[in-house]
Protein backbone atom coordinates (compact mmCIF):
# COMPACT_ATOMS: atom_id res chain seq x y z
CA UNK A 1 0.00 0.00 0.00
CA UNK A 2 2.92 2.35 1.03
CA UNK A 3 5.03 1.23 -2.34
CA UNK A 4 1.36 2.25 -4.17
CA UNK A 5 1.16 5.53 -2.82
CA UNK A 6 4.79 6.52 -3.59
CA UNK A 7 4.69 5.42 -7.36
CA UNK A 8 0.94 7.06 -8.18
CA UNK A 9 0.65 10.44 -5.76
CA UNK A 10 4.61 11.07 -4.72
CA UNK A 11 3.95 10.74 -1.37
CA UNK A 12 3.68 8.09 1.42
CA UNK A 13 0.60 6.87 2.53
CA UNK A 14 -1.31 7.93 5.82
CA UNK A 15 -2.19 5.98 8.58
CA UNK A 16 -5.67 6.06 7.91
CA UNK A 17 -5.41 5.09 4.13
CA UNK A 18 -3.34 2.63 5.46
CA UNK A 19 -6.21 1.16 7.31
CA UNK A 20 -8.52 1.57 4.53
CA UNK A 21 -6.56 -0.01 1.73
CA UNK A 22 -5.56 -3.04 4.29
CA UNK A 23 -9.42 -3.36 5.17
CA UNK A 24 -10.48 -3.42 1.55
CA UNK A 25 -7.83 -6.25 0.40
CA UNK A 26 -9.06 -7.98 3.13
CA UNK A 27 -12.41 -7.72 2.66
CA UNK A 28 -11.88 -8.62 -1.00
CA UNK A 29 -9.77 -11.78 -0.12
CA UNK A 30 -12.74 -12.92 2.24
CA UNK A 31 -15.03 -12.71 -0.42
CA UNK A 32 -12.68 -15.41 -2.68
CA UNK A 33 -11.09 -13.20 -4.71
CA UNK A 34 -7.64 -14.41 -5.10
CA UNK A 35 -4.71 -12.13 -4.14
CA UNK A 36 -3.59 -10.63 -7.13
CA UNK A 37 -7.39 -9.98 -8.61
CA UNK A 38 -7.50 -8.24 -4.42
CA UNK A 39 -4.63 -6.06 -5.75
CA UNK A 40 -5.57 -5.52 -8.80
CA UNK A 41 -9.01 -4.15 -7.64
CA UNK A 42 -7.34 -1.91 -5.26
CA UNK A 43 -4.92 -0.50 -7.72
CA UNK A 44 -7.70 0.32 -10.30
CA UNK A 45 -9.69 2.39 -7.40
CA UNK A 46 -6.66 4.22 -6.35
CA UNK A 47 -6.27 5.25 -10.24
CA UNK A 48 -9.51 6.35 -10.17
CA UNK A 49 -9.61 8.92 -7.54
CA UNK A 50 -9.30 12.66 -7.90
CA UNK A 51 -6.17 13.14 -6.59
CA UNK A 52 -4.09 10.67 -9.62
CA UNK A 53 -6.31 12.57 -12.29
CA UNK A 54 -6.04 16.11 -11.20
CA UNK A 55 -3.25 18.17 -10.40
CA UNK A 56 -3.65 20.78 -7.49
Amino acid sequence: IRRAYELLYGRPASAEEARLGLAFLAHTQAQGEPSAGAWEEYCQVLLCANEFLYVD
